[in-house]
């Protein structure tokens, strides 16, 4: 008969605590997660990957390859694409670039005005080498003047192509067209003498006379062609039409008889007259004769324009005459 107590030793011997049981199953179970979450995210993860490589590929190789063309037809070829002709809606854009080129000459007037002052400040100065400063000075004028003018061929050869287009014509080669233009005036410019060029010029005009009274106080400026050496293509200097070109200054005003005030000048005859008197004549008539001696012209009160340039030129005059006066007057003290 077996012995009771050595069956229960052995079933104790070979039974497992239960602690040791709980922290075996815990660690398998943990283990057992690990590896099933590590066999999901892991191949996620891979895809991800793949997806991104295969965007970067897609995107390496598409650029790549040459842009497919879909239709030959669509494709401009500038090399040799023809010039369009304009349309009239493409005046309003000629007239605006007409009108800049316009502008830009108005900087003539206002060198004019700076190199008048600049004149008379070198007269004042008594320079040494004055005649050879007023000659240099003359010269920058000309060649302002010549500027102007081809800033003028430029506003005038795209208001002539405006106005071609709206008269109905095609204009398709409009750049040669300008060129053209503005060399065809150019060419007949460069054939005109001095005289022609500067001598009925308003701004030159002025500039010399802006000189004269700076060198002179009492005497009118004479005629232009005093200025300018005869050429050949020139007139006489009997023409009436050369001398009518220049400016004799009076500063007397026909109405009133008086140095002039507040003067306006006729955009017509090129007269001046005082502001109150010119004003006060035309207070009864719309239109009437030019009040200056020997002038027929006729001319309305809004065809004069005030004329701060000879107002100018007017008090400047002034200023000397009595510096001169003082002079005269200094001269003749006697000195004990």
């Amino acid at each position: 008969m077996p012995v009771a107590t050595t069956t229960r030793r052995k079933r104790q011997h070979g039974r497992q605590p239960s602690s040791d049981i709980e922290e075996d199953n815990g660690t398998q179970r943990t283990k057992g997660r690990e590896d099933v979450d590590s066999d999901e995210e892991e191949p996620a993860h891979r895809v991800k990957q793949e997806k991104t490589k295969g965007k970067k590929k897609a995107k390496q190789e598409a650029q790549a390859q040459p842009m497919e063309e879909d239709d030959e037809d669509d494709v401009i070829d500038i090399a040799n694409f023809p010039a369009q002709p304009l349309t009239r809606a493409d005046c309003t854009k000629l007239n605006g670039l007409s009108e800049d080129w316009k502008n830009a000459s108005s900087v003539v007037q206002r060198v004019a005005e700076m190199m008048g002052s600049t004149a008379s400040a070198m007269v004042d100065s008594q320079s040494d080498a004055l005649d050879e400063s007023l000659a240099q000075l003359d010269h920058l004028m000309r060649d302002f003047i010549d500027v102007e003018a081809l800033v003028g061929f430029h506003s005038h050869a795209l208001t002539d192509i405006a106005q071609a287009i709206f008269r109905g014509e095609a204009i398709s080669d409009v750049k040669n067209q300008y060129l053209e233009a503005i060399d065809a005036a150019n060419a007949k410019y460069d054939t005109k003498t001095s005289r022609q060029k500067y001598a009925n010029h308003e701004e030159y005009t002025g500039f010399r006379q802006s000189v004269w009274n700076a060198q002179n106080t009492e005497d009118a400026m004479p005629p232009m062609t005093d200025f300018i050496p005869r050429e050949d293509g020139d007139e006489s200097d009997d023409d009436d039409e050369i001398i009518i070109g220049g400016v004799s200054q009076d500063y007397k005003c026909p109405l009133l008889m008086t140095t002039l005030s507040d003067p306006y000048t006729s955009t017509v005859c090129k007269h001046s007259y005082s502001g109150s008197a010119i004003k006060e004549y035309f207070s009864k008539k719309q239109k009437e004769k030019c009040p200056a001696a020997g002038c027929s012209k006729q001319l309305t009160l809004a065809q004069c324009k005030p004329n701060p340039q000879l107002a100018k030129l007017i008090k400047d005059r002034e200023r000397r005459r009595q510096a001169n006066q003082r002079d005269d007057s200094d001269d003749g003290e006697v000195i004990e």
